[in-house]
């Protein structure tokens, strides 16, 4: 597996990233892009706008929050994550890279013409709030799922955008801006 990053600018906000992985054999394709700089427990909220995504991928993307232990089959914490094949919403546990739904709605269309606006908050560390908006409309949410699970909030993590192939056997790999 491997992983492309562009970020021309990323010392600098809003700067863009994107994350491409290359099919794997062995796993599914998966890229993490976080920030090793701040550590998140508790109260906080994640923000983070998707441009682009390849709708014949069978794929899943979103924010990912309270990572600890980065790295093929230890990572742990969550991701709010769409998925573009069945269009579920879900907030999930990752324990060792296995992902465990605590949170899920179905039936979430986004069409790859417009821009997304994936929010994830929450006020305690186990009590989850995922939101997704219109970049063109940030007051009224499009979809949300709520969540609890106690497992990570403490002692937290750090939080990014994570991108992975959704199918059993990874053959197309995994494409996000």
């Amino acid at each position: 597996m491997s992983a492309a990053i562009e970020c021309p600018f990323c010392n600098l906000p809003n700067s863009r990233v994107w994350i491409e992985t290359s099919r794997s054999y062995t796993r599914p394709a998966r890229a993490l892009d976080f920030r090793v700089d701040a550590m998140y427990t508790g109260h906080f909220s994640l923000a983070t706008d998707v441009f682009y995504w390849n709708n014949a991928i069978d794929q899943t993307f979103g924010p990912a929050f309270f990572i600890a232990n980065p790295g093929l089959g230890t990572t742990t914490g969550y991701v709010f994550s769409w998925e573009a094949n069945d269009w579920h919403l879900r907030i999930s546990r990752i324990d060792g890279e296995i992902l465990t739904t605590v949170g899920a709605t179905t039936n979430i269309i986004l069409p790859t013409t417009a821009g997304y606006h994936f929010v994830v908050s929450s006020h305690d560390g186990n009590t989850f709030l995922g939101q997704i908006f219109s970049t063109n409309d940030l007051k009224n949410p499009l979809a949300g799922v709520l969540a609890y699970d106690p497992n990570y909030g403490s002692p937290g993590g750090w939080m990014g955008l994570l991108t992975y192939d959704g199918g059993e056997f990874s053959v197309n790999g995994a494409n996000v801006t």
